[in-house]
Formats: structure tokens, C-alpha cells, sequence
């Protein structure tokens, strides 16, 4: 089992895809492509090809179609030792964590069921590694072309497209929820965070609530105090300016008028007036 064969399905499964639902139902697959089958880049690149497929650009369409007979009938996990292996091979694992820790035991298992080793390190090593993990891939692809065959066949054939559909325009882009992260951070006034990295702590559990809302007002409204709420959890409820800057404002004349000035604050909503306008208005009360 080599790389081109793999292509040469996931082609034809584009083609079934596009055919019956359209052409977004499988983006294209744009990483660099192993070029061989006995070294360790190859096997990294099939790994990170394949971590692609099953997790960003195929995952709505394999999601989907595997409800569908006859790979309904197969309640077996999708491959989970890739994303195992994705993860020992492009991150800084600590030993100090138990996620980790397990992560790393799956890999290495995996390796030595395959070539006889936890730790690969001659060619032929990586080629029992390459040939594997490419036929594992290549049977996701067989059962998902064959599943494309419900499209066709079944009686309810509108209603399995239109719900395919549905999926699909429900499995948003991650840079979609970048301006919900924004205007959050922004209505609570809190500088310097990174938009991209509150997404990629929260992205499955925001995709969730996209999917699970029955039309675009409800997924308008449900992110957004999904979103909001997850950008108080990270700041802990913390107000958006120091007790240094609300001294400057409303120049207490004690710690205690401080903490209570804070603890007032921090019971406004802030839907209607902005922190700084509610500090002024505390500024001029004697």
C-alpha cells in the first residue's frame, strides 16, 4: 500500500461526494505528501496527511457516512492510534501529565504491534509503520465510497442530502468564531488577549453548540453566550482595569470604599454602560 493509492480513493470519494451533495462536502487535502515508504519523514507526512483527512477536511463526510450501511454496522472507533500519533510526533509531551503519558503508551504500542519496536529506527522499521497506518487509511476510504452508495439507493435519497447539507454548513471554519472571541473580549474590555487561542481551547465544545442550534438566530444568540461566557471563565470574572486605575477614577479614601467600589462593579452587566463610564459616574458621588 503506497501514497498514490491512497490519493487515487480519496479521489473517487470526492467524486461520489461531489456528485450527490457538491464539491464542499470534501475540501482538498493540501499538507505535503509522503514521496516514499520506508523513511521516517514519509511516515510523519502520512501520519499528518491522515490526521487531515480523519479530522479537518473529511471529518463532516466520515462523521456522516458512517452512519450510513453498511458501515453502520461497524461500531469500532475511526482510527483513534492517529491522532496518537500525530500528537507524539508534533508536540512537546510533558511526562509530568497522565494525558501524555497515555498518549505516548498508545504510540508506542502501536509501533510495536506493527514493526516489532516502540522506538522505529531502520527502514524497514518505517516501511511495516508506513504500510500499516496507509491501510488503515485506505479502509476508511473503501467503507466511505461505499457508503456513498445510500445517496443513490435509498428511498429517503432528498431527505439523506438535505441532512448531509445540513451538517456541513453546520461544521463552521475555525476562523468563523474569531470575531465572537473579539467582540467578547472587547464588551468586557479585556486588552491583550489572543482571539486564536481562546478558539483552539474551545473549538469542539463551539462547534457543538453550532451544530445542536436549529437555525441562525439561535446560533447567533447560543455562541454568543457560549463565547462570552468561556472569556469570563479564562479571566476568572476579573474586572478589565487594575485596582490601580480604579483608585486614579474614583479615589477612594480607604481600602475599604475599594473593595467596595470593586465588589459593586463587578454586579453591573455592562449591557448598557461601558466600566469606565459607571467609574466616572462613582468619581463624582461625595
Amino acid at each position: 500500500m503506497n501514497y498514490n493509492q491512497l490519493q487515487i480513493s480519496y479521489l473517487e470519494l470526492k467524486r461520489r461526494l461531489s456528485t450527490s451533495v457538491g464539491a464542499r462536502a470534501l475540501p482538498e487535502i493540501t499538507v505535503a505528501p509522503p514521496h516514499g515508504t520506508d523513511d521516517e519523514l514519509s511516515f510523519i507526512r502520512l501520519v499528518i496527511w491522515g490526521y487531515v483527512f480523519l479530522q479537518e477536511s473529511g471529518k463532516t463526510s466520515i462523521t456522516f457516512l458512517r452512519k450510513l450501511p453498511p458501515w453502520s454496522s461497524d461500531g469500532s472507533a475511526i482510527l483513534p492510534h492517529v491522532r496518537a500519533l500525530r500528537t507524539w510526533m508534533s508536540h512537546n509531551l510533558s511526562f509530568e501529565k497522565n494525558s501524555d503519558i497515555k498518549t505516548m503508551g498508545i504510540a508506542s504500542h502501536w509501533f510495536r504491534e506493527q514493526c516489532g519496536t516502540g522506538s522505529p529506527t531502520t527502514q524497514e522499521h518505517w516501511h511495516k509503520c508506513f504500510t500499516a497506518l496507509a491501510t488503515d487509511l485506505h479502509g476508511v476510504l473503501l467503507k466511505a465510497i461505499t457508503a456513498c452508495d445510500c445517496f443513490d439507493e435509498s428511498e429517503d435519497r432528498e431527505k439523506l442530502i438535505a441532512q448531509f447539507d445540513l451538517a456541513v454548513d453546520r461544521t463552521w471554519e475555525a476562523y468563523r468564531f474569531d470575531k465572537y472571541a473579539t467582540t467578547a473580549m472587547k464588551k468586557f474590555e479585556y486588552d491583550g488577549l489572543d482571539a486564536t487561542v481562546v478558539r483552539a481551547a474551545n473549538l469542539e465544545a463551539w462547534r457543538r453548540v453550532v451544530a445542536s442550534s436549529i437555525d441562525e438566530e439561535a446560533i447567533e444568540k447560543n455562541l454568543t453566550l457560549r463565547i462570552e461566557s468561556d472569556v469570563l471563565k479564562l479571566m476568572g470574572d476579573a474586572l478589565p482595569l487594575t485596582s490601580a486605575t480604579i483608585q486614579s477614577l474614583f479615589k477612594p479614601r480607604n481600602s475599604s470604599e475599594l473593595v467596595a467600589a470593586l465588589t459593586l462593579i463587578k454586579t453591573f452587566n455592562f449591557e448598557e454602560e461601558s466600566l469606565v463610564d459607571i467609574l466616572e459616574s462613582f468619581a463624582k458621588l461625595e
